[in-house]
C-alpha cells in the first residue's frame, strides 16, 4: 500500500526524553489539555478516566516522580509537568448493577492520545510512561476514589537538546523514527 499523507498532528507526534527545564507550561495550555482530555471519547459516554497532574515544583510533583522507575525518573524530571492516568475499571448496568468496563483500559488510551494530540497542536511534547510503581499510585490515589486502576503517566514540556543525555539515550533520541508498513498490520480475515 502507498503511504498517504496525514495530518500533521499525528505525524510530528513524539515520545522524546529530553525536555527544557527552563520552560514553564502556561496556564493557558494545561487547561486546553484538560479540556482536550475531556472530549476524548468513551464507550457509553463513561469518561472512565481519572487523572493527577503535577507541575515541577509543585507540592505533588515529588510524589508523582518518585512513582516512576529510575530510568524514566532521569529524563522526566525536566518535564514541565506529569499526568497519572487511571479508569474505572467497573460500571453500572441500566438495572444498577456493577459488572466490569471492557471498555475502560481502551478509552484510557483515547484519553491519552487527546492530551498528545493538543500537545502537538501547542507545541509541546508528550511522552506516555508504563515504567512506574503501580502499587504505589495505586495507594496514593485509593485515598481520593474508590476502584480505580493506575494505567499509564505521562511527561509534558517542550522539547529540550539531546546533548546532554546519556550516549545510549542520546541515540534513541536522535534516531529516525520508524512504523511498521500497514500490509505488517492488517489481519487477513479468511
Amino acid at each position: 500500500m502507498n503511504q498517504q499523507e496525514i495530518t500533521a498532528l499525528l505525524r510530528e507526534r513524539r515520545s522524546g526524553r529530553v525536555y527544557d527545564a527552563a520552560k514553564v507550561l502556561s496556564d493557558v495550555d494545561m487547561n486546553a489539555l484538560f479540556e482536550a482530555a475531556r472530549w476524548a471519547p468513551s464507550a457509553w459516554n463513561l469518561q472512565p478516566w481519572r487523572f493527577s497532574i503535577a507541575r515541577r515544583g509543585d507540592a505533588n510533583w515529588g510524589k508523582l516522580l518518585g512513582l516512576l522507575i529510575d530510568a524514566n525518573r532521569m529524563w522526566a524530571q525536566n518535564a514541565s509537568a506529569l499526568m497519572l492516568t487511571a479508569v474505572h475499571t467497573m460500571r453500572r448496568t441500566q438495572e444498577g448493577q456493577s459488572v466490569p468496563n471492557g471498555a475502560a483500559f481502551h478509552d484510557a488510551g483515547l484519553f491519552n492520545m487527546s492530551i498528545l494530540t493538543e500537545s502537538v497542536h501547542r507545541g509541546l511534547m508528550s511522552h506516555i510512561m508504563v515504567g512506574f510503581d503501580k502499587d504505589a499510585a495505586r495507594t496514593l490515589i485509593r485515598g481520593a476514589e474508590q476502584e480505580i486502576e493506575p494505567v499509564t503517566m505521562m511527561a509534558i514540556g517542550y522539547a529540550g537538546s539531546a546533548e546532554h543525555l546519556p550516549e545510549d539515550l542520546r541515540k534513541r533520541e536522535t534516531a529516525p523514527r520508524v512504523r511498521r508498513a500497514v500490509e505488517e498490520l492488517l489481519i487477513q480475515v479468511p
